[in-house]
């Protein structure tokens, strides 16, 4: 692994080597310093330009250049590069001491999005040229965040989206019963409503499918209660979808792994709809997206018959009816920890009922795409469940069932 080097960065004579990340914070106060290895010293300055415009609590995490996969997702390895700056860089050089120097980025990224370091604003920085400033929209957007976890991650996370430069309104759902504090503290914030389901346990896909189809937005912008959005997602991703004139857009996924207590960078293709007439992959991070309603609605939305996997069914379906993409920037904040949906043992991304449903999804979008099984008959078709789900507002009290549309097959584009 590359050794990594201190330094105390935007001196006169340039940048000042230190011999700890806990000395070059002492010598630079609340001034930037960095920790970088050799694939990222030229990273450095491109996030440094952005310091400049930003003043206060700042973390940017470096990662190295590389052009994206062309099919599927593919992890470039672990990250341990970042640029900091701001009053809590004191406090942090003294909770981490002992803490090993690659270990310093994680250590650092998940304070950054916990609800203890919501003032640092979190920056990714992966090309010496900085990305220009995404142009204003007037679409009106709304974030579906349903939860089931902790509350902590859920408020960091809200947090997140309420410090969008381009604010959506935020639909955020309970799975579990509502801690009344949580449920206060969610109140007090702007743009957000607060909903519960019952019975609960549903999974993310009910509530999901629920507010998309009943959403007054143009655009649908998907989040998971535990993950992060930097501050431009909604903007840069709402104008780009637009600008390309695709229905659904994600990004590349930061991952801040809590079970091995690292950084990784995951990058997707950009060409979705052209990986997925190649190959049936894993092109795309579903939280990640924005979609246009008007597609999420003519493609029926999302299967709600199970707890799990239910992106993946959607996406090769959507395959079908919309032109699908992702943009080349790290915009998004993946959190994996234990007890999730993906890492629970009944659940996990490799037990066999996820093996199994991913074999036959892929057979029958093969099938479908050459024309011998139509999408309706098809495992990748819609399927809903039947348990009589309610969605509770938590401010007026008022309850309703919840809406599943039972299309039985996408619109061809």
């Amino acid at each position: 692994m590359t050794d990594l080097t201190f330094c105390v960065l935007g001196m006169a004579g340039g940048p000042v080597t230190m011999p700890s990340f806990a000395a070059a914070v002492a010598a630079a106060g609340s001034g930037p310093v960095a920790c970088l290895g050799e694939r990222e010293s030229g990273l450095a300055a491109a996030a440094l330009s952005r310091f400049s415009a930003r003043a206060g609590d700042r973390l940017t995490v470096l990662v190295p250049s590389r052009s994206p996969p062309l099919d599927g997702a593919r992890n470039d390895g672990e990250v341990t590069a970042f640029v900091a700056a701001g009053q809590w860089l004191g406090r942090f050089a003294q909770t981490s001491a002992g803490v090993p120097p690659q270990r310093l980025c994680y250590e650092a990224l998940r304070l950054a999005t916990s609800a203890q370091g919501r003032d640092i604003a979190i920056d990714i920085v992966h090309r010496e040229t900085p990305r220009s400033a995404p142009s204003a929209n007037d679409c009106s957007v709304e974030a579906i965040v349903p939860h089931r976890g902790s509350d902590d991650h859920l408020l960091a996370s809200v947090a997140s989206l309420i410090g969008q430069t381009s604010r959506p309104l935020i639909t955020v759902c309970f799975d579990q019963r509502p801690e009344v504090r949580t449920v206060r503290k969610l109140q007090e914030m702007p743009h957000v409503r607060g909903f519960a389901i019952t019975p609960t346990e549903a999974g993310p896909y009910v509530i999901r499918q629920h507010f998309g189809l009943t959403s007054d937005a143009e655009l649908i912008a998907f989040q998971d209660s535990d993950d992060y959005a930097l501050p431009d997602r909604i903007r840069s991703m709402a104008s780009r979808l637009l600008s390309l004139d695709v229905d659904m857009l994600g990004c590349h996924e930061l991952r801040l792994d809590e079970i091995e207590g690292i950084v990784q960078a995951i990058r997707f293709p950009l060409d979705v709809s052209a990986a997925l007439a190649r190959i049936a992959s894993h092109p795309q991070l579903f939280p990640t997206t924005l979609v246009r309603a008007s597609a999420f609605r003519r493609c029926g939305g999302l299967s709600t018959l199970r707890r799990f996997g239910s992106d993946l069914q959607f996406l090769l379906r959507a395959h079908f009816s919309m032109r699908i993409g992702n943009v080349d920037e790290f915009l998004y904040v993946r959190r994996r920890r234990s007890n999730s949906l993906t890492t629970s043992p009944e659940t996990a991304l490799h037990t066999p009922v996820r093996l199994e449903f991913d074999r036959r999804w892929k057979e029958d979008f093969a099938a479908v795409k050459s024309g011998g099984l139509r999408l309706e008959h098809s495992a990748i078709g819609l399927h809903h469940t039947d348990i009589p789900y309610r969605i509770e507002d938590l401010h007026s009290g008022r309850q309703e069932p919840v809406v599943q549309h039972r299309s039985s097959a996408c619109e061809p584009r």
